[in-house]
């Protein structure tokens, strides 16, 4: 599976969720006048990168 951002970035949208819900810390929520943002933290052996997840309201889609 995914180790590192770019390895991330190839995997589908679902496959994304999947590992972020999976592997990622939770930071924060923060929210928008269209809904919420969600900060990820992934680690890697290297430094890690962070992950901004919206979550639509059928939780059928994600956009990172």
């Amino acid at each position: 599976m995914a180790t590192g951002f770019y390895a991330f970035c190839l995997l589908s949208s679902v496959a994304q969720l999947h590992w972020v819900l999976k592997h990622g810390t939770f930071l924060v929520r923060r929210g928008e006048s269209q809904g919420s943002m969600n900060l990820c933290h992934c680690a890697n052996e290297e430094h890690g990168f962070l992950v901004e997840v919206r979550l639509t309201c059928n939780c059928q889609q994600a956009n990172f």
